[in-house]
């Protein structure tokens, strides 16, 4: 049997495109740090983590479709602002291409994860410091395990939004 895959996509920051990277800037801070740390702690499962970041690769619906198949689940990244136009815009065709669970984390969810979940543009969000809770997400769903008890987890059940308290700061 082939790997599993998780989709981990980093949204545009910039409005006008953004993915004219300033060749002067730093480019170290550019990297989407957040998305490193997560597959970091799922390295160590048997599943391929791919890592998309909008302002290099514009055309993400072939990779969507690539590994349709095979995926386990679809990350987004988003910060409030210009970041959720971008993810819910990747959702949408994550959707049209996919039956694939999608999770949400970052600022955003972690300060309105209703939205989210409400107008299904996330079937789980993550909430607060997200590597702990991301890694059991993951380890849980590819076991076929439930995960209603994760720490820092949203997700709708029965038509209801349930959102896990987070409250351990590591």
């Amino acid at each position: 049997m082939s790997k599993k895959v998780v989709l981990l996509f980093f949204p545009l920051t910039e409005s006008g495109g953004g993915r004219q990277i300033d060749k002067q800037k730093n480019l170290i801070s550019n990297i989407p740090w957040a998305l490193l740390s997560l597959e970091r702690m799922i390295r160590h499962l048997d599943i391929d983590a791919i890592i998309i970041d909008e302002r290099f690769e514009e055309n993400y619906a072939d990779i969507i479709t690539k590994y349709k198949d095979k995926l386990l689940f679809v990350g987004v990244s988003s910060l409030l602002g210009r970041q959720i136009e971008g993810g819910i815009k990747f959702t949408k065709t994550v959707k049209q291409i996919t039956n694939a669970p999608i999770i949400w984390g970052g600022w955003f969810p972690t300060v309105f994860p209703e939205v989210l979940l409400k107008d299904g543009y996330a079937d789980y969000v993550c909430l607060g410091q997200g590597e702990i809770p991301f890694k059991t997400f993951t380890e849980r769903i590819l076991a076929g395990e439930d995960i209603e008890d994760i720490a820092g987890l949203g997700y709708k059940k029965n038509g209801e939004i349930v959102i896990n308290k987070n409250d351990k700061l590591i």
